[in-house]
């Protein structure tokens, strides 16, 4: 097969979409814990057991007259707070990342190149190519 010099040749395209994935950052999350102190006002009501010992001098002479009364108190038993602060765990939580499929639908335009031949009524009967 020999080249002939008059022998012309086109080589026709067409785009032909070309995705590809990749990751790129929407969001950016951080998180920490804080502490905080809350000061809390406890009213608890104590009991306490006293014996009570009343005194009175009998006079025997003294009929009608006011009598001295001598009072002891003594505490046998009483209610005492024992306070101790615990901390509780209310709710655990996880924090991670979780993989999400989703489908997004892309519309493309694509452009292909086909042979286009005319004759020029004018000129020699050959092929135009556009």
């Amino acid at each position: 097969m020999g080249d002939n010099p008059s022998k012309k040749k086109f080589i026709l395209r067409e785009e032909v979409p070309s995705f590809q994935k990749h990751w790129v950052p929407t969001s950016e999350v951080e998180w920490h814990t804080e502490t905080v102190v809350e000061e809390t006002t406890i009213t608890i009501p104590l009991r306490r057991q006293e014996l009570i010992v009343e005194r009175r001098c009998l006079d025997p002479n003294a009929v009608g007259v006011e009598t001295k009364v001598e009072t002891s108190r003594f505490i046998l038993r009483e209610e005492r707070v024992n306070y101790q602060v615990r901390p509780f765990d209310i709710e655990s939580v996880l924090i991670g990342k979780q993989p999400v499929n989703s489908h997004q639908a892309i519309e493309v335009f694509l452009i292909r190149e086909v042979l286009s031949i005319k004759r020029d009524p004018g000129m020699n009967p050959e092929i135009i190519f556009e």
